[in-house]
């Protein structure tokens, strides 16, 4: 460096003073660095806190929206409910389902699996439709079998591709009943 021409105490001096200013420049850059990204991220900031408004606002429009709206979807849901009761009722009291459903899961074996069962009527009977899962292929065929020999079923009706698998076979049984 240049200082180590100088002597002594004088030199001591300088490199004194030139620490100072060194920490000094290092300071100010430090604050305008500072400065600077302040300055960057103040729009950030604002427009964050104007996003955090509007979010607020909307919610709480939705809110008013739900509380408004949401009691009279919730009415028109519930008459709508009453209504097909009504009309549950009328067919149940009508029709004998329950002995339907009840003859059908008396014939099932703990290896078949029912997982969809639809009825519909026409005129003076009942067309059933039965999809589920049997384990084997004896325990589906027992199964059909069974439901013939109810006397209520008129027609049981099991696909011969249904028959194609030995284990886990997907199945559909169609029967017709007369109630």
């Amino acid at each position: 460096m240049i200082f180590t021409f100088l002597k002594g105490e004088y030199r001591q001096k300088i490199l004194g003073e030139y620490r100072k200013r060194l920490l000094v420049l290092i300071l100010s850059l430090l604050v305008l660095l500072l400065f600077v990204l302040l300055g960057l991220a103040l729009p950030s900031f604002i427009s964050l806190g104007d996003q955090n408004k509007v979010v607020l606002l909307e919610r709480e429009a939705y809110s008013k929206n739900v509380a408004e709206n949401g009691q009279t979807e919730i009415e028109n849901q519930l008459k709508g409910m009453k209504e097909m009761i009504v009309v549950l009722k009328q067919n149940i009291e009508n029709t004998p389902l329950v002995s339907i459903i009840e003859k059908i899961l008396s014939e099932k074996s703990f290896d078949v699996t029912i997982s969809n069962l639809s009825l519909e009527r026409k005129k003076e009977e009942w067309s059933i439709n039965l999809s589920g899962m049997a384990e084997t292929r004896e325990a589906m065929v027992d199964f059909s079998k069974r439901l013939e020999a109810v006397s209520s079923f008129s027609l049981v009706d099991l696909p011969v591709s249904s028959l194609a698998k030995n284990k886990n076979i997907s199945f559909t049984i169609s029967l017709r009943s007369k109630f």
